[in-house]
C-alpha cells in the first residue's frame, strides 16, 4: 500500500465516454480520426456460421453511433481488420482474409473501401504475394496522389509461417499493383507490425527479425529499418532486444511513431524466464537507439500501440502481472516524456483479459480500440471496445521533497547503490521503502544512523533497471525522490 504522502498515478482510466460490442466473438485493433473530428473504427465480429467478418462505424466525438451497415463479407471465412485510415470522404480497412481451415495455408491481405458519408461498402483489394499459398496481412496504410501504400506481412516462398515484411503501392482504384517488395531471408520469419512512419523520401517500419521456435514467431531480434519510398528498396536496418534469452525468447518491435524528428518504438521484451516486458525506445533517423526503458512486472507485457503528442509518448498494451492486475490480463496505457522519462499509467480493466491495441490522439483526448474476453480464464476474445479519454488524467508521479529531512541523493541515475547524504538533522531511525512504477512496493527496511553520520548507502544491485520511488520517514520528517536504476 502506498504512503500517503507520495503518490503515483495509476489505478483505472476514467472515460469521457465507451462503445463495447455485445458479446459475442469480436476483436478490434484499427482507429482513425477524419478531419472533422469524427471516429472511425472497425470490428471483426462471427457471423451465424462462426466465421469472423469486417464491420465499420462511426462516431462523433461525443460517441454517439453515426453509422453501423452490416458487415462486410468477402467470401466464407474469417476477416480481420488491423488498421484503419480515415479521409472525409472513404473509410480504409485493412487486415487479412483466410478461409476456413487456412490460417497460414492460404491467407491473402485484404483491403475494404467503405463510403465514410454512409458506410456502404465500395470495393475490397486481395492479395498473395506467392500465388499459391500463403499468409499475409496489411498493417498500415498510407494515401498518396499517385496510389495506396500498403505495409504488413507477405509470404513469397517456403512453408507456414516463414515470412517476409511486406510493402506495395496500388492504384486507387484498387485494381492493380504498382510496385511490391519484400524483405527478409529464408526459412525464418520476418515480418512488418504495427504503424510505419513516411517522411519525404523514406519509409520507417519496425517488426522482427530472425523468427525461428513455434511457427517461427520467437527466438527472433526486434527490427528497426529503413527503406526508400520509390519501391521499398533497403536502406539500413538494426536489431535490439535481449536475443540470448533461452525460454520461448520474445522480441517483436509491434509498434512505432515519429515526432518528425525521432522514431519511438515499442513492444515486448524478454527479461527472464516466463517475464516478458514492455519496452519503449527512441532513435534517430539514421537507426541510432537515443535510449530504451523497459516496464512491467514479474509476468507478462506487452504492447502494439504507440502515439507522441506535445512532448510525451503514450503506449497501449497488456499486463497479467500481479502488481498491475489483479483479474488476469489488463489493458495498461503508459506515458512518458520524449526524453524517456516514464510519468505514469493508467489501467482499462474488466474481469476478463483486456488488450489495449491501437489508439489515436485528438487534441487532448485519446481513443483507445482493443478487445475484451468474458473470462480471465481464457484468452478469446468476445468484446470489442473503443474509449474515449481525456489525457490530462495521466498525471505525473509526484516527486516533491518535503524538506523536513534535509537530504539529497548524490548521483541519480545510480548502478548498484543509492547514496544519500544529511545536510544537518540527522535522524536516529529511518524507514526506508522504494516501489516500483507500477506502485508495489519492492523493498521495506527499518535503518538506525548514529549522530556523527552523515551519509546513508543503500543496495539496490538486484533492481531491475528502471524507475523507482525511494521514500525515507522519520520523526524529524519525510522525503521522496524519483530513482533511475541503470
Amino acid at each position: 500500500m502506498l504512503l500517503s504522502s507520495m503518490s503515483i498515478a495509476q489505478g483505472n482510466l476514467n472515460y469521457a465516454w465507451s462503445y463495447l460490442t455485445p458479446p459475442s466473438k469480436a476483436e478490434a485493433w484499427g482507429v482513425d480520426v477524419d478531419n472533422s473530428g469524427n471516429v472511425l473504427w472497425a470490428v471483426s465480429s462471427a457471423n451465424t456460421n462462426a466465421d469472423l467478418n469486417i464491420t465499420g462505424y462511426k462516431f462523433d466525438s461525443n460517441g454517439n453511433v453515426l453509422w453501423n451497415p452490416l458487415p462486410v463479407v468477402v467470401d466464407i471465412g474469417n476477416e480481420k481488420a488491423f488498421i484503419v485510415k480515415a479521409t472525409d470522404s472513404v473509410m480504409y480497412i485493412g487486415g487479412q482474409h483466410c478461409p476456413p481451415l487456412g490460417f497460414g495455408v492460404n491467407c491473402p491481405l485484404l483491403l475494404v473501401k467503405l463510403n465514410a458519408t454512409t458506410g456502404i461498402y465500395i470495393d475490397s483489394f486481395a492479395y498473395k504475394y506467392n500465388t499459391t499459398f500463403g499468409y499475409n496481412e496489411v498493417d498500415d496504410i498510407h494515401l498518396f496522389s499517385d496510389g495506396i501504400l500498403l505495409s504488413g506481412w507477405a509470404q513469397t516462398a517456403g512453408s507456414a509461417y516463414q515470412i517476409e515484411m511486406g510493402f506495395m503501392k496500388i492504384t486507387h482504384d484498387m485494381s492493380s499493383v504498382i510496385w511490391q517488395n519484400t524483405f527478409g531471408q529464408p526459412n525464418t520469419a520476418e515480418h512488418q507490425d504495427g504503424h510505419i512512419y513516411i517522411d519525404s523520401d523514406t519509409i520507417y517500419a519496425c517488426g522482427m527479425w530472425g523468427g525461428t521456435g513455434i511457427a517461427n514467431l520467437y527466438d527472433g531480434s526486434a527490427l528497426l529499418t529503413k527503406f526508400n519510398l520509390n519501391g521499398a528498396t533497403f536502406i539500413d536496418s538494426t536489431l535490439f532486444g535481449n536475443s540470448s534469452m533461452a525460454y520461448l525468447n520474445l522480441e517483436n518491435a509491434l509498434g512505432m511513431t515519429s515526432d518528425g524528428n525521432k522514431l519511438y518504438v515499442t513492444g515486448y521484451t524478454t527479461i527472464a524466464a516466463n517475464d516478458a516486458q514492455i519496452f519503449v525506445a527512441c532513435f534517430d533517423k539514421n537507426l541510432n537507439m537515443l535510449w530504451i526503458h523497459d516496464w512491467g512486472g514479474s509476468n507478462f507485457e506487452s504492447a502494439r500501440s504507440i502515439q507522441v503528442s506535445n512532448g510525451f509518448v503514450y503506449v497501449g498494451g497488456q499486463s497479467n502481472s500481479t502488481s498491475v492486475s489483479s483479474t488476469g490480463y489488463d489493458g495498461v496505457l503508459l506515458k512518458y516524456d520524449t526524453a524517456g522519462n516514464f510519468i505514469s499509467y493508467k489501467k482499462y480493466s474488466t474481469p476478463g483479459n483486456d488488450e489495449i491495441r491501437d489508439m489515436k490522439i485528438d487534441g487532448n483526448d485519446i481513443y483507445l480500440s482493443g478487445s475484451s474476453s468474458l473470462s480471465d480464464t481464457t484468452n478469446q476474445t468476445e468484446i470489442a471496445f473503443l474509449v474515449k479519454c481525456d489525457l490530462s488524467q495521466l498525471t505525473a508521479i509526484d516527486e516533491s521533497k518535503i524538506e523536513s529531512i534535509n537530504v539529497s541523493l548524490i548521483q541519480n541515475p545510480v548502478t548498484d547503490y543509492a547514496f544519500l547524504k544529511f545536510n544537518q538533522r540527522v535522524p536516529q531511525h529511518l524507514s526506508v521503502s522504494i516501489y516500483d512504477q507500477t506502485g508495489k512496493q519492492v523493498r521495506a527496511e527499518e535503518m538506525h544512523i548514529t549522530r556523527n553520520e552523515s551519509e546513508l548507502k543503500i543496495n539496490v544491485s538486484e533492481f531491475k533497471r528502471g524507475v523507482y520511488i525511494l521514500k525515507l520517514e522519520s520523526s524529524k520528517g519525510n522525503f521522496t525522490q524519483k530513482l533511475v536504476k541503470l
